[in-house]
């Protein structure tokens, strides 16, 4: 069974969103690893304007938040659910997928787009995302 209309924002206008509630409609899977791919290069987009990234591409995704949350410049609160979600996009992203409810998996899909518009937020704030 596929997600349908269980995932809801209102007032989403974000393309990107858009986007990723129309695959999910298809398959959670690549809806699931598209907005896992939207959150990371928007959360490095908003590390590295702010001069966080120390020029490291390849810095885990995990550390980079640690270290925006230390910095006081994101809130720690977001923190555990963003692990939550990279947890499950990266079993998903290595074939486990089989093994994930898909319950779980739309719970963690609208906590992705949660994440996402609380950075796009953050960012938009200081103008680190266009």
């Amino acid at each position: 069974m596929y997600l349908n209309q269980s995932i809801e924002h209102p007032v989403v206008q974000d393309p990107r969103v858009l986007e990723v509630l129309d695959v999910a409609t298809q398959n959670p899977r690549p809806a699931f690893l598209l907005l896992s791919v939207e959150l990371e290069r928007t959360i490095r987009s908003v590390v590295a304007a702010r001069g966080l990234a120390e020029g490291d591409r390849c810095r885990p995704l995990r550390a980079v938040m640690r270290a925006w949350v230390r910095l006081g410049t994101f809130p720690q609160s977001m923190l555990a659910p963003l692990e939550d979600f990279w947890s499950v996009r990266n079993r998903i992203a290595h074939g486990d997928y089989a093994t994930i409810d898909e319950n779980v998996l739309t719970s963690l899909m609208s906590l992705g787009i949660e994440l996402l518009q609380a950075v796009k937020r953050d960012g938009d704030a200081d103008g680190s995302v266009k």
